[in-house]
């Protein structure tokens, strides 16, 4: 799991501006994908106990439904014995070794669903990613997916775990290489009410976006700001692992997977909300003057990528303030310089209402008289800056 967080607070660096902006291009590259592969077979596997007492099924359904008739994705459902006489462990094994050999090929893409109740073992969070089906029951059968996932791993196809559980991102626990998105992190629980669920919002957000597709990685960040604007009552902030180093999945019907995914980038950016991060350079002296900033940024960034923005500098200091699309941050997330601030859904207003009046200078990023604070570093015309 390539976490900051995880790597505990000791502090880096980027070496100069230039190396920055280019982990920021290739940030933009996984997180914003312009186009879907081409995929011929995905395959999804949906996951929940026939003990389970949240009542998941009919809300598991649903999604099924929506990646069958709207997607066009071949859609099986594997019901947890909580009480057979063989292991949980035993038959998951084979359910997924099952699995993979239907449908696995080097143009699948396999998507697994948990749904139910988790636990991650001792507190702090332990080595485990514990699975079960009734929570009233203390004898209920525990299923433990870090002793399998590497089953679901060894297939032959590209992965997507989308996990609806407490301490979700457990699951990702020493991830390499898949794509994971998840109710929660692995310090909190996810919704109890259904209706409010990460399953929920994960349907209508597939819903809505069929047409054109949408990355993972959006579809993250579309949760998240939903979320933080009391637009659903999603109890825990769902959590968007990348597959490093490839790009974001792309989930569009298969009926028209070869077609360029066009606009994908603009029409959920615009609006998806930002994350307010530092970027620490090496030294002083690596923090560049007016014409370096345009040089490095209007080569750096793609035309059609918005919302990126410097949002303050200070002189004789090596740290820079930016604002980055959240689908960018999670491919950014754990890169040496780079540290999470907060979750914003604009720029710095109080510079941009006050630099006039009490004369705060800056870089100017376009042809107007603005203070380097709150410029997007690339236009969506001509690349240049606003």
């Amino acid at each position: 799991m390539t976490s900051a967080a995880r790597q505990g607070r000791r502090r880096t660096y980027q070496e100069d501006f230039e190396a920055a902006t280019q982990e920021i291009h290739k940030a933009i590259q996984r997180g914003l994908p312009s186009a879907a592969p081409d995929y011929d077979t995905i395959a999804v596997l949906m996951i929940h106990w026939d003990n389970d007492n949240l009542g998941v099924q009919p809300l598991e359904h649903a999604l099924a439904e929506v990646f069958k008739t709207t997607y066009h994705f071949n859609v099986e459902t594997y019901v947890m014995q909580a009480y057979a006489k063989t292991s949980a462990l035993h038959r998951m094994h084979s359910r997924l070794i099952n699995f993979a050999a239907k449908y696995q090929g080097p143009k699948s893409l396999f998507i697994y669903v948990y749904s139910g109740h988790a636990d991650s073992g001792p507190y702090p969070p332990g080595d485990q990613c514990l699975w079960f089906g009734d929570s009233a029951d203390p004898n209920s059968p525990r299923l433990d997916w870090l002793k399998c996932r590497h089953v679901a791993e060894g297939a032959q196809a590209d992965k997507l775990f989308l996990f609806d559980c407490c301490y979700a991102s457990t699951a990702a626990l020493n991830n390499f290489g898949y794509e994971y998105l998840v109710a929660a992190s692995m310090e909190a629980q996810a919704a109890g009410n259904l209706q409010g669920s990460f399953t929920q919002r994960l349907i209508n957000i597939l819903q809505q976006h069929a047409r054109g597709g949408i990355a993972v990685s959006q579809i993250h960040a579309l949760m998240v700001k939903t979320m933080r604007q009391g637009g659903t009552t999603l109890d825990a902030t769902p959590v968007h692992i990348g597959a490093s180093p490839k790009s974001s999945i792309v989930l569009k019907p298969i009926v028209t997977v070869t077609r360029e995914v066009h606009g994908l980038r603009k029409a959920v950016t615009r609006g998806a909300g930002k994350v307010l991060v530092t970027l620490r350079l090496r030294g002083a002296g690596t923090v560049p003057d007016v014409r370096e900033w345009q040089r490095w940024l209007s080569r750096s960034i793609p035309d059609e990528v918005e919302s990126v923005a410097v949002e303050a500098v200070f002189p004789g200091s090596t740290i820079i303030l930016l604002t980055l699309p959240m689908e960018v941050w999670t491919f950014l997330d754990g890169t040496p310089g780079f540290q999470f601030v907060d979750y914003v859904d604009d720029h710095n207003q109080w510079v941009q209402s006050e630099s006039q009046q009490l004369g705060i200078g800056g870089l100017s990023l376009s042809d107007r008289p603005k203070g380097l604070e709150n410029q997007p570093f690339a236009s969506s015309s001509k690349g240049g800056f606003r």
